[in-house]
């Protein structure tokens, strides 16, 4: 008898229980046999718990999802009045059992997670708020449910008219988990509560001493009571490098306070007894044995102090002779993109898996080397491996070449771009490997005002927005590897939430510095290891799920400091990299790359939360009709943004200088001679810029007249250097290179006459002893 292989795909049990799940739809988890057989059910789970339900909604009578089974992506339907369904696999009705794993997984999914199918329309979203038992219950207020009503029938586009509903839902939400916190507390802490706040409690009953706070608590400001100076350090500490997500680990805070607050536990003890009678901190053991902490559901991490850090300014001298990056306006570029993907589709770099290795529990969404995981496959104790996360690029070479001469900014600013309209979903992908505009989203973006657009944005990249493409970047530049423990049933989504909670402590750690002013690069990665080695890790640990290794998988470790900079550094530079794409810093480069940074105006309105001066932002002008080439004045033009133009933005840098506008350039003598240089003719620039100002084509028949003649140059100064290794010292350390003429050699070079005082005080300044040579003439 020839022996079966064994089935570990259907007998994958996750790690944790369906306790860890609270379900929230009037399907319960017995339907699913009864509906799909025991084995599809079986099936089905696995695939829940692995992720592979994705693109989740609801349309008002049936939920919707695509299931990603191994290469395949499958559209799956469930009527939630009649329980008929369809699966887009071919073998989804079958004799025994009708319905296939894939429908058990949407099922398993509205059991356990309901609140994840985003309705297509408001009404949508009041019937599935109906189907929820626990929503339904909050729904019971008249005025909630009127407000509801006058909202189910609202068009799609106008989401506007949702907005109350929606901020009373959450609201709702927000007053249920306060009144959860509450019942854990007793007689004694609700009264202390209240006694600080000033508040009388109209009856002794627990029950309407709960209610009573609960309706304070919501209506009074968090930051009415001082704090005591020990509550305000638990405050600034917290605040500073947690923020206010998850829970609040006592063993966290303790090892925290004896490095910053002296080891005087019983300060601590009088400031998390404090800030419990504030009504701000809450402990709790309801979800695990250990005690923690949370804070209060009405609390932002804005409302809360946070320390300044201290950090050296960079000398204003030397900022002159550093490269400042050219600030881009990031609506205009964002609309640039937005208008190329209307006009061409996107391509995505497909994923070149294996469907047999797909199906295993522990790959789920994750890209992967197969070489890797084949022999993993057949390992029965798969909890003791570990592997990498590859991190390709998201799209073809192709679109990211187009984009950047499009649109001006280097290959990474064009594949960032590109990526944060696909993670706000305006854009979506197809089977072909193309992403083209959702016109719904895209209609939404368009009745956004610019404030709120560049919100929108700031908002999306702290949560995590383009995650892994500031993984993939800084794997490339530092040449690095990501890995992962595989024991540990967590999904990219994961790590994208860990990155975001990173960029807003980043965010904490930028938010008090002054605008306008240039602070030193290195000292901020010296506070920010100092501060919290760990920055990458805020609900997980280094050792639980994922690190940073070398190439050859060594593994790197954060406490020590080489490891650190080899690591961390270069992925906080890729995180500055960011925010200067999104116009909240400016970087100033030298040869080794960032050296110094300060904020915009702009940026500390963002970070602020919108409570300093508020910038003039820009409405996004991206010119997309007209001709291709449109000259503004005698010596601007500006080129439609069409993929058509691609080609002339290429040499439209190449004979003009960019402005601060996007796809806008100015003609200089120096511009037109380095086209000159560069090989391109007069005709073909007059031909392609048609039609260009006589102005232009004047200087540009001179120039190229005068070209490649003797040029005579009077009042020079040679200076001689004592070997290969010092000009280039020179150039990148002082502003020599600003004033060369003409290099005949690795170290002999021509200046003008006029510059060479100051640029000997230089060298003097900077510990070089200089020989001049008086000339005979």
């Amino acid at each position: 008898m020839k022996r079966k292989p064994p089935q570990r795909y259907a007998d994958f049990e996750p790690e944790f229980s369906d306790d860890d799940f609270n379900a929230e739809s009037d399907m319960v988890e017995e339907d699913v046999p009864e509906l799909c057989g025991d084995r599809n059910a079986k099936l089905g789970r696995a695939l829940f718990f692995n992720r592979a339900v994705t693109q989740r909604s609801f349309d008002g009578q049936s939920i919707h999802a695509t299931i990603q089974n191994g290469a395949a992506l499958l559209p799956v339907v469930l009527n939630l009045e009649d329980w008929s369904n369809s699966c887009s696999e071919s073998n989804h009705a079958r004799q025994v059992s009708p319905n296939c794993e894939h429908i058990a997984a949407l099922m398993f999914a509205y059991i356990y997670e309901s609140a994840t199918f985003l309705p297509q329309t408001p009404g949508e979203f009041i019937q599935l708020i109906n189907q929820n038992p626990a929503a339904r219950e909050q729904l019971a207020d008249p005025q909630l449910a009127a407000l509801l009503k006058s909202i189910e029938t609202a068009p799609p586009q106008n989401l506007a008219q949702a907005a109350p509903a929606l901020q009373v839902f959450a609201n709702d939400q927000r007053r249920a988990q306060l009144n959860e916190y509450l019942s854990d507390l007793s007689v004694s802490q609700l009264q202390a509560i209240a006694k600080r706040r000033g508040w009388k409690f109209e009856s002794k009953a627990r029950d309407a001493m709960t209610a009573q706070l609960a309706k304070w608590l919501a209506a009074a400001s968090p930051l009415e009571v001082g704090f005591t100076p020990e509550e305000e350090q638990l405050l600034k500490l917290a605040n500073t490098l947690y923020g206010l997500e998850g829970e609040l680990l006592p063993v966290q805070i303790n090892a925290v306070w004896k490095k910053r607050s002296g080891n005087n536990l019983e300060r601590l003890n009088a400031a998390y007894a404090g800030l419990q009678t504030a009504g701000l901190l809450f402990p709790c053991t309801r979800e695990s044995g250990f005690l923690h902490y949370h804070w209060s559901p009405y609390l932002a991490a804005d409302q809360l102090p946070v320390y300044t850090p201290k950090i050296k300014l960079y000398p204003t001298e030397k900022i002159s002779q550093l490269r400042i990056g050219e600030p881009q306006p990031v609506l205009t570029v964002f609309d640039a993109v937005i208008e190329f993907a209307a006009r061409e589709p996107l391509q995505v770099r497909p994923r070149l898996h294996d469907v047999n290795l797909d199906r295993l529990p522990y790959i789920g969404e994750w890209d992967y080397d197969p070489a890797e995981v084949a022999p993993l496959s057949k390992s029965k104790y798969l909890n003791q491996h570990d592997f990498s996360i590859p991190l390709p690029a998201f799209w073809t070479d192709d679109t990211l070449d187009v984009l950047t001469a499009l649109i001006g900014v280097s290959r990474e600013g064009a594949g960032w771009f590109a990526e944060m309209l696909f993670a706000l979903q305006l854009v979506q992908p197809s089977k072909d490997g193309r992403a083209t505009l959702n016109d719904e989203t895209l209609e939404q973006w368009r009745l956004l005002t610019p404030d709120d657009q560049t919100q929108l944005l700031w908002k999306s990249w702290c949560a995590g927005a383009v995650a892994f493409d500031d993984l993939q970047r800084t794997a490339t530049r530092a040449s690095l590897t990501l890995m992962r423990f595989i024991g540990n049933q967590l999904a990219p989504l994961d790590l994208t939430h860990e990155i975001g909670a990173a960029r807003r402590f980043i965010a904490r750690l930028l938010a008090p510095l002054d605008p306008l002013t240039w602070y030193s690069w290195k000292a901020f990665t010296e506070t920010t290891r100092e501060m919290r080695p760990d920055f990458a890790y805020t609900t997980t640990r280094e050792n639980e799920w994922y690190w940073i290794a070398t190439k050859t998988r060594h593994r790197y470790q954060l406490n020590v400091p080489a490891h650190w900079d080899a690591t961390f550094r270069p992925f906080l530079a890729t995180l500055f990299e960011d925010l200067q794409w999104l116009g909240v810093l400016e970087l100033a480069l030298d040869s080794d790359g960032i050296a110094a940074f300060r904020l915009s105006v702009a940026g500390t309105w963002l970070l602020s939360n919108g409570k300093t001066e508020h910038p003039v932002i820009a409405a996004a002008n991206v010119p997309v009709d007209g001709d291709a080439v449109t000259w503004l004045s005698a010596d601007t033009f500006r080129l439609r943004a069409t993929p058509d133009v691609a080609p002339l933005a290429r040499l439209a840098r190449v004979f003009a200088d960019s402005t601060r506008a996007v796809l806008t350039f100015q003609v200089t003598p120096n511009s037109l001679a380095r086209a000159l240089e560069r090989g391109v003719a007069s005709r073909e620039l007059s031909e392609k810029f048609a039609p260009m100002p006589e102005t232009v084509r004047a200087q540009l028949a001179t120039l190229e007249a005068n070209y490649g003649r003797a040029h005579l140059y009077e009042h020079l100064t040679v200076i001689e250097l004592s070997d290969d290794l010092a000009l280039r010292e020179l150039i990148a350390g002082t502003s020599l290179a600003q004033q060369i003429v003409h290099q005949f050699s690795p170290r002999l070079v021509v200046v003008r006459d006029e510059s060479v005082d100051a640029l000997i005080g230089e060298l003097v300044k900077k510990g070089y002893t200089p020989r001049t040579i008086p000339s005979a003439t």
